[in-house]
């Protein structure tokens, strides 16, 4: 599959041979990117995360990073994500994030202002598959 200026999305699996020749199963699929000009093979795994947001406190503004993790096979290449703003009381406030993505590293801008938020503690969660993870951030005004 072509991703780009003659860049490629190659996809494979992997097994294991022991000393007695012994094949393990074949993995799940795998993929990593390979440009035939540099005559390189560029592989990154992405693990499911959800990183602190910075500034916290914030006023108005803060930036969330997250990371979807990589898939685990051909037919799944995209997993829905959502990432949600919550009050102190468990009501959702804000969703930010409520579409599939593909495997990697994102980053936005959260804006209490836009959802009408006064000064408190919330938390944001992040959910994918069985993945879940939620922060407490707090909005000073």
């Amino acid at each position: 599959m072509i991703i780009g200026s003659g860049t490629y999305k190659v996809f494979y699996k992997v097994s294991a041979v022991n000393n007695s020749y012994k094949e393990s199963i074949l993995s799940d699929y795998a993929w990593t990117n390979y440009d035939p000009e540099m005559q390189k093979i560029s592989i990154k795994k992405y693990d499911y995360s959800l990183s602190e947001c910075y500034p916290n406190p914030f006023n108005p503004t803060t930036k969330i990073k997250y990371v979807v993790g990589s898939k685990q096979n051909v037919e799944s290449a995209e997993q829905f994500v959502t990432l949600k703003v919550f009050d102190l009381l468990g009501r959702e406030v804000a969703v930010l994030v409520n579409e599939p993505k593909q495997a990697g590293e994102y980053e936005l801008e959260f804006t209490a202002d836009k959802y009408g938020l006064s000064s408190g503690i919330y938390f944001y969660q992040l959910v994918s598959g069985s993945f879940v993870s939620t922060k407490k951030f707090i909005l000073a005004k």
